[in-house]
C-alpha cells in the first residue's frame, strides 16, 4: 500500500455534533491537499469545512503528508524521535491499520 502521487491527505473526523459524518474516523486521500479536497467532496458529497455544530467546532480536520505511512503514523502508535515519527517503531502495519478493524479508507484515483 503506497502513495503513487508522492503526497497522502489525511481527514480526520471530529465526531462534531456528536456523530461521523461519513461511515470513516480517518479518510487518507492519495492527492495534494488541494486536489484531495476535491475528491473528498466529490466522494462524500461533504464539504470537509462544514461546521454541523458551532459548539463543537469543524466537522474535519485535515493536513498533507510525503507519504501514507507518515501520515498514519500517529494512529499506527509509532514512537516519537526528536521532532518526527520513527515509522519502524509502528504498533500496527499499514495492512493491519487498513485491514478493515478500524473505521479508516484510502482512496486512490
Amino acid at each position: 500500500m503506497k502513495s503513487n502521487t508522492g503526497k497522502v491527505t489525511r481527514f480526520m473526523d471530529m465526531h462534531s455534533g456528536g456523530k461521523l459524518k461519513t461511515p470513516f474516523t480517518h479518510i487518507y486521500v492519495d492527492a495534494p491537499l488541494d486536489e484531495a479536497l476535491e475528491i473528498f467532496k466529490d466522494t462524500f458529497k461533504r464539504d470537509p469545512n462544514n461546521v454541523t455544530c458551532k459548539c463543537c467546532g469543524e466537522d474535519f480536520v485535515y493536513e498533507e503528508h510525503s507519504s501514507l505511512e507518515e501520515a498514519t503514523a500517529y494512529d499506527r502508535e509509532c514512537g516519537w524521535i526528536g521532532k518526527k515519527y520513527d515509522l519502524k517503531s509502528a504498533e500496527l502495519s499499514l495492512e493491519e491499520y487498513f485491514s478493515g478493524k478500524n473505521k479508516v479508507i484510502f482512496i486512490t484515483e
